[in-house]
């Protein structure tokens, strides 16, 4: 399955490179970067008083835009993210305690955008395929920083995480450039599982990109 999941980005990433080669007035390429804001989403949580704040990470990469027509373009990156979420709430003996889960990912979304209207954003949806290069769990108190326990996630996740991407953008032309701004929601669709933690829960990100294409 792994094996697959790695030949399907590598597939698609040529079959992007082939196209757009015999089309260079559409295509257009650049560098990305900006803020990840992540945040656990647990059904169940073994917490009581949970709280979810949004962490910070950074998101940084290349881009690739292969524009179809007027109103519709797809696109793809290779980007690399450190995400970061957390949990808070008091255990069953009262004691405040904390997890934190911090990842790094090579990230590839394939992306589809429709250009309504030049006057208003475009909008993108498409799906998220992060390659999983760590990926560990912190616990620990509001007493003692420093962790309690870590637990390496990795053996629990596929090679492959995946994420259903909806978001807005706009473009904006400087010269010969294009300037573009983007606002993401990603909604997990791998389940994490930790044996610390004794129970599963996927990620939401909100990404804040900036790029600029050549």
């Amino acid at each position: 399955m792994k094996k697959t999941q790695v030949t399907l980005i590598t597939l698609l990433l040529l079959i992007f490179t082939v196209t757009s080669s015999h089309s260079s007035e559409r295509f257009s390429y650049g560098i990305k970067a900006g803020l990840n804001f992540s945040r656990f989403i647990i059904d169940k949580p073994i917490f009581g008083n949970p709280e979810y704040p949004y962490l910070v990470g950074l998101h940084t990469g290349i881009f690739f835009d292969l524009k179809l027509s007027q109103t519709f373009s797809i696109s793809s990156e290779i980007s690399y993210l450190k995400l970061r979420s957390k949990i808070s709430g008091t255990d069953p003996g009262g004691e405040r305690n904390n997890l934190r889960l911090l990842g790094d990912f090579f990230t590839f979304p394939l992306q589809l955008k429709f250009f309504l209207s030049p006057s208003i954003p475009y909008i993108v949806t498409g799906l998220d395929l992060e390659y999983v290069v760590n990926a560990r769990l912190e616990w620990y108190d509001d007493i003692n920083l420093g962790a309690k326990s870590e637990e390496n996630l990795e053996k629990n996740l596929p090679l492959i995480t995946r994420s259903f991407i909806l978001g807005v953008g706009k473009k904006l032309k400087l010269y010969n450039y294009a300037i573009t701004g983007e606002l993401r929601f990603l909604l997990g669709l791998t389940e994490y599982y930790s044996e610390i933690y004794r129970g599963s829960w996927k990620n939401s990100e909100l990404q804040i990109l900036f790029g600029i294409s050549f």
